[in-house]
């Protein structure tokens, strides 16, 4: 368990408590769809969203962070209808959800497009 006295920078010390969110994605490996999280950092809280961080050699659950040059930082809106990441876990599935659903209609509208074409150069192919 990671303690906050083992957080170094700025924002280390028994009154900083480690905080995180979540966001999901996928990965489908041999037919299967796995559903996998990683766990974004809290840097600092503003009145419109924080400032999430992570490692870009140990992008993992199980990092500890160290906030200096060598993290990546993206700040999230509270307010936006689409985060990069959420404060919960069952909020980062939930988007991944719609993420997907998004992903699927754009899908289907280019595979209906894709016919559409084939089936135009079929009927001139025809006559």
């Amino acid at each position: 368990m990671l303690r906050p006295q083992d957080i170094t920078g700025e924002h280390a010390g028994p009154d900083h408590p480690m905080e995180y969110w979540w966001r999901a994605d996928t990965t489908v490996t041999e037919g299967k769809a796995h559903v996998h999280y990683t766990r974004y950092w809290i840097k600092e809280h503003t009145p419109k969203g924080v400032w999430v961080g992570w490692s870009p050699r140990t992008h993992s659950e199980h990092n500890t962070p160290q906030f200096n040059k060598r993290h990546h930082w993206k700040w999230v809106s509270k307010h936006s209808r689409r985060r990069w990441c959420y404060p919960t876990k069952a909020e980062a599935l939930d988007s991944l959800k719609h993420r997907t659903r998004w992903r699927v209609g754009y899908a289907r509208q280019a595979f209906d497009n894709a016919m559409a074409v084939y089936n135009l150069l079929a009927l001139e192919n025809d006559q």
